[in-house]
């Protein structure tokens, strides 16, 4: 399911991650990232970068899991894996 959405969703401007590595992605920033509510969603934004990215307001959890997918991947599109400094190796 998550391979042809990440497909229908992307303008591609880099070599993309496969549907596997993106899991990898969200399993370990699942398990590393959530510090004092800081960071929020499957992709672990800060409130600073997804107001950013997105342009929309309040946090990434507030919005459904295909939403926040094409925003990770508009982020890295635009910045590569840095946006993830942890768990980014398994992009």
């Amino acid at each position: 399911m998550i391979g042809p959405v990440v497909a229908a969703l992307v303008a591609f401007s880099r070599p993309q991650p496969t549907p596997a590595q993106w899991s990898a992605l969200v399993q370990c920033e699942s398990t590393h990232r959530n510090v004092r509510g800081t960071y929020s969603g499957f992709f672990q934004f800060s409130a600073r970068t997804w107001a950013a990215v997105s342009g929309l307001p309040g946090v990434a959890a507030d919005y459904p899991p295909l939403v926040q997918w094409a925003e990770a991947i508009k982020l890295y599109n635009e910045q590569g894996a840095s946006p993830w400094p942890r768990c980014g190796r398994w992009l």
